[in-house]
């Protein structure tokens, strides 16, 4: 610990766990630098940034939130600085009621609105035809109801009109793409409603109709999945 690359070890550690889906081990590691390395601003504005990031997934919405406004407070000159009020702005969701969606029209699966899925855990994906990275990440988001669903994961896909969308050019995508979860279109307002200003983009909400997690699926981890499901 007194060597000078120590802190640097130490979030390292931190990443190394995060991105082997050990979140409480990552949370340790960020958490140890803020608390031994104090002195290193440059490391405990990474630790700060990375730490909050392990929050949202292990559904600690508020102490991320606190993590990301003590980052703002203590580095408004960072780099980082406008990411993170970004990122901020999105969870400030977090906790908060679901709005409940009023699709246009039900596209595939059977109607599933807000009401009627009370008590379960629920994912919902915004997506598009058109949209080059929602394609990179179609096979998880099936694999993700076709894994979780079983075990209590509601998945309700939700598109918009633009790019010319229609109700048959996403019928015939969602069907040539094999989608096993309800899909519905409006006209946009759902996507206001949960801040899905870029797709994909997926939100948690848990049985009591809360918000939990928010983010691209890419980022999704398992553990969030099963901490909700378990809760």
């Amino acid at each position: 610990p007194k060597e000078p690359i120590a802190s640097r070890a130490r979030h390292m550690r931190g990443s190394t766990f995060l991105f082997s889906g050990e979140l409480a081990q990552a949370e340790d590691a960020y958490s140890s630098v803020l608390e031994q390395f104090a002195m290193d601003r440059n490391y405990v504005e990474k630790a700060l940034e990375y730490r909050a990031m392990t929050r949202r997934h292990l559904l600690k919405g508020s102490e991320a939130i606190a993590d990301m406004e003590r980052f703002l407070k203590d580095f408004p000159q960072s780099n980082r600085t406008e990411n993170m009020k970004a990122e901020l702005g999105f969870a400030r969701l977090l906790g908060t009621s679901a709005t409940p969606w009023k699709a246009e029209r039900w596209i595939i699966g059977e109607p599933a609105p807000l009401e009627i899925l009370s008590g379960q855990v629920v994912a919902l994906y915004f997506w598009a035809t058109w949209c080059p990275n929602c394609a990179k990440e179609e096979a998880f988001v099936i694999d993700l109801a076709r894994r979780f669903g079983p075990k209590g994961l509601a998945l309700v896909g939700v598109t918009d009109h633009q790019q010319g969308q229609t109700p048959e050019s996403i019928l015939l995508h969602v069907k040539s793409k094999g989608y096993n979860f309800p899909v519905f279109q409006d006209n946009g307002g759902t996507s206001i409603a949960y801040k899905a200003t870029s797709i994909p983009y997926l939100v948690l909400i848990d049985r009591m109709g809360k918000v939990r997690w928010n983010d691209s699926p890419a980022d999704l981890y398992d553990a969030t999945i099963e901490k909700l499901l378990a809760e």
